[in-house]
């Protein structure tokens, strides 16, 4: 796993649930990504979002990790700040090829701030997937 998704990953806390998960991300002012990410307004790139996404819904099911197949949507909808805690609302439905279809909605408060339609699963390890 490369720096930035170890990052998130730390950030991370997740709780399985029959069929998901939810998932806390909290949003540390330090993250690596925001002093190359708009300097004077710094905001979480929809990429980590989906990261969190993608990392909470692999420890989920307990896998090491998991690498996205394909994205469905993906629709940002609110800014997310440094120091925001999103709540990440995760559907998971395996599709019978070792692949999960993941429909997340990330929310602040009462506010929804993304929503993420996306295929993933584990990595397979020695075959050219990063670790």
């Amino acid at each position: 796993m490369n720096p930035m998704r170890q990052q998130i990953g730390s950030l991370l806390s997740v709780e399985a649930r029959e069929g998901g998960f939810v998932a806390r991300f909290n949003v540390d002012p330090k993250l690596a990504v925001f002093p190359d990410h708009f300097r004077d307004f710094q905001l979480v790139p929809g990429i980590c979002l989906m990261q969190a996404v993608v990392i909470a819904s692999a420890r989920a099911t307990g896998a090491d990790d998991f690498r996205v197949r394909s994205m469905k949507s993906a629709k940002m909808t609110q800014p997310v700040l440094p120091g925001d805690q999103i709540v990440i609302h995760g559907e998971m439905a395996a599709n019978g090829e070792g692949n999960y279809l993941i429909k997340a909605r990330l929310t602040r408060g009462d506010q929804r701030c993304a929503e993420f339609v996306l295929l993933a699963g584990a990595a397979e390890i020695g075959a050219g997937a990063p670790r």
